[in-house]
């Protein structure tokens, strides 16, 4: 009997070198969209990345289970919620390589001029400064020299990940980026903060969660929902754990949702890749900026 389909996450890598590890050291993903999707306290099962969700969701009154098929990412999340302290990941590192790429050629992407422009603007403030001093001619064509298939991008990261970038990913991502600081601007938007200064927003801090109040589980995502009880959640969020994977696991997944979380319960799902054809979705709510589809109904 063959092995059941899982993802590429399991390799702890997003690159094609080197060990397993951390991949993420903070949160990309707008923790408000799952606490407005879940309601009121219950049982919930998320991702545990890099604990942010888990936190917000514990302090918000949830009973939170955290998984991750990636040992590594799930000790950091629970070490960090203990001791507050975060590390650069894999994701962390690419982005810093990229932003040191950039600051040469475009001073608005230097430290000294973009961290005024952080604490003060808002939407109208962060849009006008994307488009004049962050998106301009030389920066746009950098960004398609590193993303684009078959450029620097898909030869560094791993071969799933590599394939799964669309076509025009640069065009693409500045895109998401102008549409979201139009939308949420600097000022009061971490995730801003730390996509283009790689800088945390002064002030900014986990919630006071105990750890121990969650419960953490090795293992691929797919499998913990297959193992509970039906309808033992009341919602699930499961980041982006489908981009790069096969379809064989989706389908595997969408089962495992549909046993593990109660009729009407909420399905928090994100993806890098673009919305299907009439996919009105809350990639446009969710601050973290980067994203083309944020859906709460998938797998009903």
């Amino acid at each position: 009997m063959s092995a059941p389909p899982v993802t590429p996450w399991q390799g702890g890598r997003l690159v094609r070198f080197g060990p397993p590890r951390v991949l993420f050291g903070r949160s990309y993903e707008d923790q408000r969209i799952e606490l407005e999707a879940f309601g009121a306290p219950g049982r919930v099962c998320v991702i545990a990345a890099s604990g942010e969700v888990a936190a917000a969701c514990a302090a918000a009154g949830h009973r939170v289970t955290a998984v991750d098929i990636n040992p590594h990412q799930l000790a950091y999340a629970r070490r960090r919620l203990g001791e507050g302290e975060s590390v650069r990941g894999s994701a962390e590192s690419l982005m810093t390589a990229g932003r040191s790429m950039l600051r040469p050629v475009a001073p608005g992407w230097r430290l000294r001029r973009l961290w005024p422009v952080l604490q003060t603007a808002g939407p109208e403030e962060a849009l006008a400064y994307w488009r004049r001093h962050l998106d301009t001619r030389v920066v746009r064509w950098l960004v398609a020299g590193a993303l684009r298939p078959g450029t620097f991008a898909a030869r560094i990261l791993t071969k799933e990940f590599g394939r799964f970038i669309p076509r025009r990913f640069d065009d693409i991502l500045r895109a998401r980026l102008a549409r979201g600081l139009g939308r949420h601007g600097m000022r009061d938007n971490r995730f801003a903060w730390r996509l283009l200064s790689g800088e945390e927003q002064p002030g900014w801090r986990l919630p006071d969660v105990d750890p121990d109040q969650i419960s953490w589980v090795a293992r691929d995502v797919a499998g913990h929902l297959e193992s509970v009880p039906v309808g033992h959640y009341d919602a699930v969020a499961l980041s982006n754990v489908l981009d790069g994977a096969p379809p064989e696991y989706g389908a595997r997944l969408k089962v495992a949702v549909r046993h593990a979380v109660r009729p009407g319960g909420a399905v928090v799902l994100r993806s890098l890749a673009e919305p299907a054809p009439g996919d009105s979705g809350l990639a446009a709510d969710d601050a973290a900026l980067i994203w083309g589809s944020v859906t709460t109904t998938w797998g009903s």
